[in-house]
Protein backbone atom coordinates (compact mmCIF):
# COMPACT_ATOMS: atom_id res chain seq x y z
CA UNK A 1 0.00 0.00 0.00
CA UNK A 2 3.14 2.18 0.41
CA UNK A 3 4.67 1.67 -2.72
CA UNK A 4 1.11 2.06 -4.41
CA UNK A 5 0.80 5.90 -2.13
CA UNK A 6 4.24 6.60 -3.32
CA UNK A 7 3.44 5.51 -7.18
CA UNK A 8 0.23 7.54 -6.83
CA UNK A 9 2.13 10.66 -5.99
CA UNK A 10 4.23 10.58 -8.19
CA UNK A 11 1.63 10.04 -11.29
CA UNK A 12 0.23 13.19 -9.88
CA UNK A 13 3.01 15.25 -9.91
CA UNK A 14 3.79 14.17 -13.67
CA UNK A 15 -0.01 14.99 -14.08
CA UNK A 16 0.67 18.45 -12.45
CA UNK A 17 3.89 19.33 -13.12
CA UNK A 18 5.06 17.70 -16.10
CA UNK A 19 2.01 18.75 -18.46
CA UNK A 20 0.03 21.25 -16.51
CA UNK A 21 2.31 23.63 -15.21
CA UNK A 22 4.83 23.15 -18.01
CA UNK A 23 2.04 23.76 -20.80
CA UNK A 24 0.71 26.74 -18.92
CA UNK A 25 4.00 28.63 -18.55
CA UNK A 26 4.50 28.14 -22.41
CA UNK A 27 1.46 29.32 -23.33
CA UNK A 28 1.82 32.32 -21.24
CA UNK A 29 5.61 32.84 -22.34
CA UNK A 30 4.14 33.03 -26.16
CA UNK A 31 1.38 35.49 -25.35
CA UNK A 32 3.65 37.84 -23.25
CA UNK A 33 6.09 37.99 -26.13
CA UNK A 34 3.15 38.74 -28.96
CA UNK A 35 1.55 41.41 -26.43
CA UNK A 36 5.07 42.74 -24.58
CA UNK A 37 8.41 41.44 -25.97
CA UNK A 38 7.74 41.28 -29.99
CA UNK A 39 11.36 42.71 -30.95
CA UNK A 40 13.12 40.05 -28.54
CA UNK A 41 13.87 36.90 -30.26
CA UNK A 42 15.86 34.01 -28.40
CA UNK A 43 16.46 31.97 -31.13
CA UNK A 44 19.66 30.20 -32.14
CA UNK A 45 21.90 27.27 -31.40
CA UNK A 46 23.00 29.60 -28.02
CA UNK A 47 20.17 29.60 -26.82
CA UNK A 48 19.26 25.38 -27.76
CA UNK A 49 22.01 24.55 -25.84
CA UNK A 50 21.69 26.83 -23.09
CA UNK A 51 18.08 25.54 -22.55
CA UNK A 52 19.45 21.99 -23.31
CA UNK A 53 21.85 22.37 -20.60
CA UNK A 54 19.36 23.84 -17.92
CA UNK A 55 17.27 21.09 -18.34
CA UNK A 56 19.64 18.41 -17.65
CA UNK A 57 20.81 19.85 -14.88
CA UNK A 58 17.81 21.07 -13.42
CA UNK A 59 16.20 17.23 -13.95
CA UNK A 60 19.55 15.52 -12.32
CA UNK A 61 19.04 18.00 -9.57
CA UNK A 62 15.31 16.94 -8.67
CA UNK A 63 15.85 12.82 -9.41
CA UNK A 64 18.73 13.49 -7.32
CA UNK A 65 16.62 15.01 -4.19
CA UNK A 66 13.75 12.64 -4.94
CA UNK A 67 15.52 9.59 -4.80
CA UNK A 68 17.17 10.88 -1.27
CA UNK A 69 13.64 11.25 -0.11
CA UNK A 70 12.42 8.23 -0.89
CA UNK A 71 15.50 6.07 -0.14
CA UNK A 72 17.16 8.14 2.82
CA UNK A 73 13.56 9.99 4.28
CA UNK A 74 11.17 6.76 3.49
CA UNK A 75 8.98 8.73 2.12
CA UNK A 76 7.50 11.26 -0.74
CA UNK A 77 5.85 14.79 -0.65
CA UNK A 78 5.31 16.09 2.65
CA UNK A 79 1.90 17.10 2.05
CA UNK A 80 -0.08 18.92 -0.31
CA UNK A 81 -2.48 22.08 1.14
CA UNK A 82 -2.11 20.01 4.31
CA UNK A 83 -3.39 16.38 1.96
CA UNK A 84 -0.85 14.17 2.81
CA UNK A 85 -1.24 12.53 -0.64
CA UNK A 86 1.96 10.19 -0.01
CA UNK A 87 3.66 8.75 2.93
CA UNK A 88 5.58 11.69 4.04
CA UNK A 89 9.29 11.73 5.11
CA UNK A 90 9.79 9.49 8.34
CA UNK A 91 13.56 11.32 8.58
CA UNK A 92 14.92 14.81 7.72
CA UNK A 93 16.83 14.51 4.95
CA UNK A 94 20.07 16.77 4.91
CA UNK A 95 22.91 15.95 3.07
CA UNK A 96 23.15 16.04 -0.71
CA UNK A 97 21.35 18.32 -2.45
CA UNK A 98 19.67 19.36 0.62
CA UNK A 99 22.94 20.19 1.97
CA UNK A 100 22.59 23.24 -0.47
CA UNK A 101 18.60 24.16 -0.13
CA UNK A 102 15.94 23.34 1.63
CA UNK A 103 13.86 22.48 -1.25
CA UNK A 104 16.28 21.07 -3.92
CA UNK A 105 13.38 19.51 -5.89
CA UNK A 106 12.02 23.29 -6.81
CA UNK A 107 15.00 24.64 -7.41
CA UNK A 108 15.54 21.76 -10.45
CA UNK A 109 12.54 22.27 -11.54
CA UNK A 110 12.13 25.92 -11.99
CA UNK A 111 15.80 25.30 -13.79
CA UNK A 112 14.57 23.05 -16.04
CA UNK A 113 11.19 24.91 -16.71
CA UNK A 114 13.53 28.09 -17.48
CA UNK A 115 15.18 25.24 -20.05
CA UNK A 116 12.17 24.35 -21.40
CA UNK A 117 11.14 28.41 -22.20
CA UNK A 118 14.95 29.22 -23.94
CA UNK A 119 14.53 26.62 -26.29
CA UNK A 120 11.59 28.13 -28.15
CA UNK A 121 12.54 31.23 -27.24
CA UNK A 122 10.36 32.43 -25.23
CA UNK A 123 11.50 35.43 -23.43
CA UNK A 124 8.40 36.31 -21.94
CA UNK A 125 8.08 33.11 -19.30
CA UNK A 126 11.96 33.78 -18.04
CA UNK A 127 10.79 37.62 -17.75
CA UNK A 128 7.31 37.39 -15.91
CA UNK A 129 6.12 33.85 -16.02
CA UNK A 130 8.53 31.57 -13.99
CA UNK A 131 9.67 34.69 -12.28
CA UNK A 132 5.85 34.83 -10.77
CA UNK A 133 5.82 30.95 -10.40
CA UNK A 134 8.73 31.01 -7.93
CA UNK A 135 6.86 33.87 -5.76
CA UNK A 136 4.03 31.20 -5.48
CA UNK A 137 6.21 28.82 -4.67
CA UNK A 138 8.19 30.28 -2.11
CA UNK A 139 4.60 31.29 -0.90
CA UNK A 140 3.28 27.62 -1.24
CA UNK A 141 6.17 26.65 0.78
CA UNK A 142 6.17 29.11 3.63
CA UNK A 143 2.18 28.59 4.26
CA UNK A 144 2.32 24.37 3.92
CA UNK A 145 4.97 22.80 3.23
CA UNK A 146 7.48 24.16 5.97
CA UNK A 147 5.13 24.46 8.71
CA UNK A 148 4.53 20.15 8.17
CA UNK A 149 8.49 19.82 8.36
CA UNK A 150 8.37 21.97 11.58
CA UNK A 151 5.54 19.89 13.02
CA UNK A 152 7.22 16.56 12.26
CA UNK A 153 10.74 17.32 12.98
CA UNK A 154 10.39 20.23 15.34
CA UNK A 155 13.65 21.62 16.64
CA UNK A 156 15.94 19.05 14.12
CA UNK A 157 14.49 21.19 11.02
CA UNK A 158 14.34 24.78 12.89
CA UNK A 159 18.43 24.23 13.13
CA UNK A 160 18.55 22.88 9.60
CA UNK A 161 16.36 25.51 8.16
CA UNK A 162 18.57 28.01 10.26
CA UNK A 163 21.64 26.62 8.59
CA UNK A 164 20.65 25.87 4.81
CA UNK A 165 18.65 28.50 2.53
CA UNK A 166 15.39 28.04 1.28
CA UNK A 167 16.76 28.80 -2.62
CA UNK A 168 19.68 30.37 -2.91
CA UNK A 169 22.92 28.46 -2.02
CA UNK A 170 24.37 31.29 -0.64
CA UNK A 171 24.52 31.76 3.60
CA UNK A 172 25.16 35.39 4.38
CA UNK A 173 28.17 34.54 6.18
CA UNK A 174 30.30 34.02 3.29
CA UNK A 175 29.19 36.93 1.70
CA UNK A 176 30.59 39.09 4.25
CA UNK A 177 34.13 36.98 3.99
CA UNK A 178 33.84 37.43 0.24
CA UNK A 179 33.09 41.50 0.67
CA UNK A 180 36.12 41.79 3.53
CA UNK A 181 38.41 39.91 1.11
CA UNK A 182 37.38 42.14 -1.65
CA UNK A 183 37.76 45.55 0.65
CA UNK A 184 40.87 44.40 1.25
CA UNK A 185 42.54 45.97 -1.79
CA UNK A 186 40.32 48.65 -2.80
CA UNK A 187 42.33 49.61 -6.22
CA UNK A 188 42.96 45.91 -7.06
CA UNK A 189 38.96 45.38 -6.36
CA UNK A 190 38.27 48.74 -8.88
CA UNK A 191 40.80 47.14 -11.26
CA UNK A 192 38.68 43.84 -11.42
CA UNK A 193 35.47 45.64 -11.45
CA UNK A 194 36.88 47.78 -14.14
CA UNK A 195 38.13 45.07 -16.33
CA UNK A 196 34.40 43.19 -15.87
CA UNK A 197 32.83 46.33 -17.18
CA UNK A 198 35.04 46.50 -20.74
CA UNK A 199 34.65 42.69 -20.78
CA UNK A 200 30.95 43.41 -20.33
CA UNK A 201 30.90 46.10 -22.69
CA UNK A 202 32.94 44.44 -25.36
CA UNK A 203 30.84 41.82 -25.52
CA UNK A 204 27.12 43.53 -25.25
CA UNK A 205 28.97 45.67 -28.08
CA UNK A 206 29.77 43.69 -30.62
CA UNK A 207 26.18 41.61 -30.43
CA UNK A 208 24.64 44.48 -30.36
CA UNK A 209 26.67 45.92 -33.79
CA UNK A 210 25.66 42.29 -35.24
CA UNK A 211 22.22 42.73 -34.52
CA UNK A 212 22.10 46.54 -35.93
CA UNK A 213 23.88 44.89 -38.80
CA UNK A 214 21.65 41.88 -39.69
CA UNK A 215 18.25 44.11 -39.57
CA UNK A 216 19.95 46.84 -41.78
CA UNK A 217 21.44 44.55 -44.59
CA UNK A 218 17.55 43.41 -45.13
CA UNK A 219 15.50 46.69 -44.05
CA UNK A 220 14.64 46.87 -47.60
CA UNK A 221 13.48 43.51 -47.85
CA UNK A 222 11.68 43.33 -44.85
CA UNK A 223 9.90 46.59 -45.98
CA UNK A 224 8.87 46.04 -49.42
CA UNK A 225 6.03 43.69 -48.20
CA UNK A 226 6.37 41.31 -51.47
CA UNK A 227 5.92 37.70 -51.05
CA UNK A 228 8.03 36.95 -53.77
CA UNK A 229 11.72 38.09 -55.43
CA UNK A 230 12.08 36.97 -58.50
CA UNK A 231 15.69 37.54 -60.09
CA UNK A 232 18.42 36.86 -62.75
CA UNK A 233 19.30 33.07 -62.35
CA UNK A 234 22.03 32.23 -60.30
CA UNK A 235 21.72 35.57 -58.01
CA UNK A 236 20.07 34.55 -54.53
CA UNK A 237 20.90 37.84 -52.45
CA UNK A 238 20.45 41.69 -52.30
CA UNK A 239 24.42 42.22 -53.03
CA UNK A 240 25.05 40.87 -56.44
CA UNK A 241 23.65 42.46 -59.70
CA UNK A 242 20.43 41.38 -61.35
CA UNK A 243 19.12 42.15 -64.64
CA UNK A 244 15.78 41.00 -65.80
CA UNK A 245 14.11 41.76 -68.64
CA UNK A 246 11.23 43.96 -68.14
CA UNK A 247 8.51 42.41 -70.62
CA UNK A 248 8.92 39.67 -67.56
CA UNK A 249 7.31 41.74 -64.83
CA UNK A 250 4.22 42.27 -67.20
CA UNK A 251 4.23 38.64 -67.89
CA UNK A 252 4.35 37.63 -64.32
CA UNK A 253 1.90 40.34 -63.42
CA UNK A 254 -1.01 38.16 -65.44
CA UNK A 255 0.69 34.73 -64.31
CA UNK A 256 -2.85 33.22 -62.60
CA UNK A 257 -1.94 33.35 -58.67
CA UNK A 258 -0.28 36.53 -59.01
CA UNK A 259 -1.89 39.93 -57.78
CA UNK A 260 0.71 42.21 -58.90
CA UNK A 261 4.13 42.46 -60.08
CA UNK A 262 6.52 45.34 -59.42
CA UNK A 263 9.93 45.57 -61.48
CA UNK A 264 12.39 47.90 -59.58
CA UNK A 265 16.31 49.05 -59.88
CA UNK A 266 18.16 48.41 -57.10
CA UNK A 267 22.57 49.58 -58.00
CA UNK A 268 25.04 50.41 -55.92
CA UNK A 269 26.65 53.91 -56.75
CA UNK A 270 28.25 57.03 -55.41
CA UNK A 271 26.78 60.24 -54.49
CA UNK A 272 28.37 63.08 -55.10
CA UNK A 273 27.80 66.23 -52.09
CA UNK A 274 29.59 69.52 -52.11
CA UNK A 275 32.77 67.41 -53.82
CA UNK A 276 32.59 65.00 -51.60
CA UNK A 277 31.47 61.31 -52.54
CA UNK A 278 29.51 58.70 -50.54
CA UNK A 279 28.62 54.80 -51.71
CA UNK A 280 25.14 54.69 -51.41
CA UNK A 281 22.21 52.08 -52.65
CA UNK A 282 20.18 53.71 -55.39
CA UNK A 283 16.12 52.49 -55.58
CA UNK A 284 14.38 52.94 -58.73
CA UNK A 285 10.87 52.52 -57.48
CA UNK A 286 7.30 52.98 -59.44
CA UNK A 287 6.23 56.19 -58.43
CA UNK A 288 2.80 55.01 -59.92
CA UNK A 289 2.28 53.01 -57.07
CA UNK A 290 4.55 53.39 -54.55
CA UNK A 291 5.99 50.02 -54.48
CA UNK A 292 9.13 49.29 -53.48
CA UNK A 293 9.34 53.34 -52.61
CA UNK A 294 10.06 54.28 -49.20
CA UNK A 295 8.24 53.42 -46.08
CA UNK A 296 8.76 56.07 -43.36
CA UNK A 297 9.40 59.46 -44.75
CA UNK A 298 10.73 62.60 -42.73
CA UNK A 299 10.63 66.00 -43.59
CA UNK A 300 9.64 66.93 -47.27
CA UNK A 301 9.09 69.69 -49.70
CA UNK A 302 4.80 70.87 -49.26
CA UNK A 303 4.13 69.22 -52.57
CA UNK A 304 5.49 65.47 -51.46
CA UNK A 305 2.75 64.30 -49.42
CA UNK A 306 3.35 60.57 -50.01
CA UNK A 307 6.41 58.32 -51.81
CA UNK A 308 4.68 59.08 -55.11
CA UNK A 309 4.21 62.39 -55.67
CA UNK A 310 8.24 62.24 -56.49
CA UNK A 311 8.70 63.85 -59.59
CA UNK A 312 11.64 62.79 -62.07
CA UNK A 313 14.09 65.08 -61.39
CA UNK A 314 13.83 64.94 -57.42
CA UNK A 315 15.40 62.76 -55.34
CA UNK A 316 14.84 61.31 -51.61
CA UNK A 317 17.86 60.55 -49.13
CA UNK A 318 18.22 59.31 -46.00
CA UNK A 319 17.86 61.54 -43.20
CA UNK A 320 21.19 60.49 -41.39
CA UNK A 321 23.50 60.78 -44.81
CA UNK A 322 21.58 64.15 -45.51
CA UNK A 323 22.14 65.31 -41.79
CA UNK A 324 26.43 64.85 -41.91
CA UNK A 325 26.30 66.23 -45.48
CA UNK A 326 24.49 69.43 -44.11
CA UNK A 327 21.80 69.53 -46.75
CA UNK A 328 18.45 71.20 -46.87
CA UNK A 329 15.61 70.18 -48.66
CA UNK A 330 15.71 72.01 -51.92
CA UNK A 331 19.23 71.43 -52.18
CA UNK A 332 21.07 69.71 -55.46
CA UNK A 333 22.64 66.46 -55.38
CA UNK A 334 24.79 65.29 -58.11
CA UNK A 335 24.02 60.81 -59.61
CA UNK A 336 25.05 59.49 -62.64
CA UNK A 337 25.76 62.62 -63.77
CA UNK A 338 22.52 64.44 -63.41
CA UNK A 339 21.89 66.85 -60.91
CA UNK A 340 18.71 66.07 -58.92
CA UNK A 341 16.53 68.66 -56.23
CA UNK A 342 15.95 67.39 -52.97
CA UNK A 343 12.59 66.77 -51.76
CA UNK A 344 12.83 64.96 -48.91
CA UNK A 345 13.92 62.82 -46.22
CA UNK A 346 13.77 59.03 -45.50
CA UNK A 347 13.78 57.39 -42.24
CA UNK A 348 15.20 53.95 -41.30
CA UNK A 349 16.49 53.87 -44.18
CA UNK A 350 20.44 53.13 -43.33
CA UNK A 351 22.37 49.81 -44.35
CA UNK A 352 25.54 48.46 -44.02
CA UNK A 353 28.17 51.11 -44.77
CA UNK A 354 25.53 52.99 -46.68
CA UNK A 355 22.28 54.74 -47.14
CA UNK A 356 19.37 54.10 -49.53
CA UNK A 357 18.31 56.73 -51.71
CA UNK A 358 15.05 57.10 -53.92
CA UNK A 359 14.82 57.83 -57.55
CA UNK A 360 12.10 57.69 -59.97
CA UNK A 361 12.05 54.36 -61.73
CA UNK A 362 11.58 55.75 -65.14
CA UNK A 363 14.58 58.08 -64.49
CA UNK A 364 16.57 55.29 -63.25
CA UNK A 365 15.82 53.56 -66.09
CA UNK A 366 16.03 56.31 -68.76
CA UNK A 367 19.82 56.69 -67.02
CA UNK A 368 21.57 53.04 -66.87
CA UNK A 369 22.89 51.36 -69.80
CA UNK A 370 19.81 48.72 -70.92
CA UNK A 371 17.78 50.28 -67.93
CA UNK A 372 15.13 50.38 -70.86
CA UNK A 373 15.27 46.95 -71.25
CA UNK A 374 15.32 45.31 -68.04
CA UNK A 375 14.99 45.76 -64.20
CA UNK A 376 17.17 44.64 -61.38
CA UNK A 377 14.59 42.93 -59.46
CA UNK A 378 11.00 41.95 -60.05
CA UNK A 379 9.01 42.05 -56.53
CA UNK A 380 5.52 39.77 -56.69
CA UNK A 381 2.33 39.47 -54.46
CA UNK A 382 0.50 36.42 -54.60
CA UNK A 383 -3.02 36.24 -53.80
CA UNK A 384 -3.92 33.08 -51.17
CA UNK A 385 -5.21 30.54 -53.69
CA UNK A 386 -1.66 29.63 -54.64
CA UNK A 387 1.56 28.25 -52.40
CA UNK A 388 4.52 30.17 -52.38
CA UNK A 389 5.92 26.90 -53.64
CA UNK A 390 3.90 26.18 -56.67
CA UNK A 391 4.38 30.13 -57.62
CA UNK A 392 8.21 29.37 -57.48
CA UNK A 393 8.29 26.56 -59.50
CA UNK A 394 6.22 28.04 -62.14
CA UNK A 395 8.30 31.11 -62.13
CA UNK A 396 11.24 29.48 -62.36
CA UNK A 397 9.96 26.95 -65.05
CA UNK A 398 8.46 29.17 -67.31
CA UNK A 399 10.24 31.99 -67.37
CA UNK A 400 13.84 31.08 -65.92
CA UNK A 401 14.01 33.74 -63.37
CA UNK A 402 15.68 32.67 -59.53
CA UNK A 403 12.53 33.18 -57.70
CA UNK A 404 12.37 33.36 -53.00
CA UNK A 405 10.11 33.95 -50.60
CA UNK A 406 10.92 37.11 -49.04
CA UNK A 407 11.87 35.66 -45.84
CA UNK A 408 14.72 33.30 -47.93
CA UNK A 409 15.74 36.01 -50.09
CA UNK A 410 16.56 37.61 -46.31
CA UNK A 411 18.21 35.44 -44.74
CA UNK A 412 20.33 34.88 -47.83
CA UNK A 413 21.42 38.14 -47.65
CA UNK A 414 22.28 38.12 -43.88
CA UNK A 415 24.31 35.24 -44.71
CA UNK A 416 26.67 36.95 -47.17
CA UNK A 417 27.17 39.65 -44.77
CA UNK A 418 27.58 36.88 -42.02
CA UNK A 419 30.46 35.26 -44.00
CA UNK A 420 32.26 39.49 -43.24
CA UNK A 421 31.55 40.26 -40.13
CA UNK A 422 31.00 37.31 -37.84
CA UNK A 423 34.49 36.43 -37.80
CA UNK A 424 35.63 39.75 -36.63
CA UNK A 425 32.56 40.54 -33.98
CA UNK A 426 33.48 36.78 -32.86
CA UNK A 427 37.44 37.80 -32.76
CA UNK A 428 36.15 41.19 -30.39
CA UNK A 429 33.53 39.06 -28.10
CA UNK A 430 36.21 36.16 -27.62
CA UNK A 431 38.95 38.94 -26.38
CA UNK A 432 36.36 40.80 -24.38
CA UNK A 433 35.17 37.32 -22.78
CA UNK A 434 39.64 36.23 -22.11
CA UNK A 435 39.66 39.74 -20.61
CA UNK A 436 37.45 39.49 -18.20
CA UNK A 437 38.33 35.60 -17.45
CA UNK A 438 41.67 36.81 -16.77
CA UNK A 439 41.08 40.23 -14.69
CA UNK A 440 38.41 38.01 -12.38
CA UNK A 441 41.00 35.32 -12.06
CA UNK A 442 44.19 36.90 -11.06
CA UNK A 443 42.13 39.38 -8.09
CA UNK A 444 41.21 36.07 -6.90
CA UNK A 445 44.73 34.34 -7.37
CA UNK A 446 46.09 37.31 -5.39
CA UNK A 447 43.57 37.58 -3.01
CA UNK A 448 44.21 33.46 -1.82
CA UNK A 449 48.08 34.04 -2.11
CA UNK A 450 47.36 37.45 0.31
CA UNK A 451 45.20 35.16 2.69
CA UNK A 452 47.26 32.07 2.48
CA UNK A 453 47.12 31.77 6.59
CA UNK A 454 43.59 32.55 6.82
CA UNK A 455 42.29 30.54 4.25
CA UNK A 456 44.95 27.31 5.76
CA UNK A 457 42.83 28.12 9.43
CA UNK A 458 39.77 27.97 7.90
CA UNK A 459 40.71 24.48 6.35
CA UNK A 460 42.07 23.06 10.23
CA UNK A 461 39.03 24.13 11.07
CA UNK A 462 36.63 22.22 8.80
CA UNK A 463 36.32 24.15 6.08
CA UNK A 464 35.14 21.88 3.05
CA UNK A 465 36.13 22.06 -0.56
CA UNK A 466 32.63 23.33 -1.36
CA UNK A 467 32.56 25.40 1.61
CA UNK A 468 36.15 27.32 0.05
CA UNK A 469 34.55 27.36 -3.68
CA UNK A 470 31.46 28.66 -2.39
CA UNK A 471 33.61 31.74 -0.93
CA UNK A 472 35.52 32.65 -4.40
CA UNK A 473 32.29 31.91 -6.56
CA UNK A 474 30.47 34.62 -4.01
CA UNK A 475 33.55 36.93 -4.89
CA UNK A 476 33.89 36.48 -8.57
CA UNK A 477 29.84 36.97 -8.68
CA UNK A 478 30.33 40.31 -6.52
CA UNK A 479 33.11 41.62 -9.13
CA UNK A 480 30.64 40.31 -12.27
CA UNK A 481 27.57 42.14 -10.97
CA UNK A 482 29.23 45.44 -10.30
CA UNK A 483 31.19 45.54 -13.06
CA UNK A 484 28.61 44.23 -15.58
CA UNK A 485 26.00 47.20 -14.31
CA UNK A 486 28.97 49.68 -15.39
CA UNK A 487 29.56 48.01 -18.33
CA UNK A 488 26.01 48.00 -19.65
CA UNK A 489 25.37 51.73 -18.92
CA UNK A 490 28.93 51.80 -21.37
CA UNK A 491 27.15 49.52 -23.36
CA UNK A 492 24.19 51.99 -23.83
CA UNK A 493 25.69 54.76 -24.12
CA UNK A 494 28.20 53.08 -26.55
CA UNK A 495 24.58 51.81 -28.86
CA UNK A 496 23.35 55.54 -28.50
CA UNK A 497 26.44 57.40 -29.99
CA UNK A 498 26.46 54.50 -33.24
CA UNK A 499 22.99 55.35 -33.63
CA UNK A 500 23.29 58.69 -33.46
CA UNK A 501 26.59 59.81 -34.89
CA UNK A 502 27.83 56.68 -37.18
CA UNK A 503 27.01 56.59 -40.43
CA UNK A 504 25.64 53.29 -42.00
CA UNK A 505 26.04 51.47 -38.65
CA UNK A 506 23.03 50.67 -36.22
CA UNK A 507 23.67 48.84 -32.71
CA UNK A 508 20.53 47.02 -31.56
CA UNK A 509 21.10 46.71 -27.92
CA UNK A 510 17.75 44.52 -26.33
CA UNK A 511 16.70 42.37 -23.63
CA UNK A 512 17.95 38.98 -25.73
CA UNK A 513 21.54 40.58 -26.03
CA UNK A 514 21.31 41.78 -22.08
CA UNK A 515 20.85 38.17 -21.38
CA UNK A 516 23.55 36.61 -23.60
CA UNK A 517 26.14 38.94 -22.34
CA UNK A 518 24.82 37.99 -18.75
CA UNK A 519 25.47 33.70 -19.80
CA UNK A 520 28.85 34.83 -21.41
CA UNK A 521 29.64 36.66 -17.50
CA UNK A 522 28.41 33.77 -15.56
CA UNK A 523 30.62 31.73 -17.38
CA UNK A 524 33.94 33.82 -16.96
CA UNK A 525 33.12 33.37 -13.51
CA UNK A 526 32.97 29.43 -13.56
CA UNK A 527 36.13 29.84 -15.32
CA UNK A 528 38.17 32.51 -13.75
CA UNK A 529 37.35 30.43 -9.78
CA UNK A 530 39.31 27.42 -11.33
CA UNK A 531 42.80 28.22 -11.03
CA UNK A 532 42.16 29.87 -7.57
CA UNK A 533 40.49 27.11 -6.18
CA UNK A 534 43.36 25.02 -7.74
CA UNK A 535 45.36 26.81 -5.15
CA UNK A 536 43.21 26.71 -2.34
CA UNK A 537 42.90 22.89 -2.61
CA UNK A 538 46.58 22.62 -2.21
CA UNK A 539 46.88 24.82 0.87
CA UNK A 540 48.35 22.72 3.75
CA UNK A 541 46.82 24.01 7.04
CA UNK A 542 50.06 22.85 8.70
CA UNK A 543 52.24 24.82 6.20
CA UNK A 544 50.15 27.72 6.31
CA UNK A 545 50.19 28.11 10.59
CA UNK A 546 54.27 27.57 9.84
CA UNK A 547 54.32 30.45 7.19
Amino acid sequence: MRTLRIVFGICLDVAIFGFLVPGATLLAGARLDAAFFPSIRLDGPFYDLLGAAFILAGLAWLFWASWLLIEEGRGYLTELFGIQVSPVTQRLVTRGPFGVHRHPICVGYLAALSGLSLIPGLFGSLALAIPLLLVLTWVYLRAFEEPGLIRRFGAGYRLYAGRVPMFLPAGRPRIRVALRNLQADRLRFSLSVLGVAFAILLICFQLSILKGARGQITTYIDHTGADLWAMQKGVDDFIAFSAVPRKAADDLARLEGVERAVGIYAVYTLLEINRVKSRVYVIGYDTRSGDGGPWKLGPALPHLKNARQLEENEVLLDENLARRHGLGLGDEVSLFGRTFKLAGFTLETTSIGSQYVFLPRDTVGEILPGGGLSFTHILLWKTKAVSDEALIRRVETDFRLNCLTRARFGDNTRGFLGMFMLPLLTAGMLMGFLVGCITIGITLYTSVLERFKEYGTMKALGATGPYLYGLLLKQALISLGVGAALGFVLAMAANRFINEWVPGMTAGLDGAIALETMAAGLAMVGLSTALPMWRLIKIDPMEAFRA
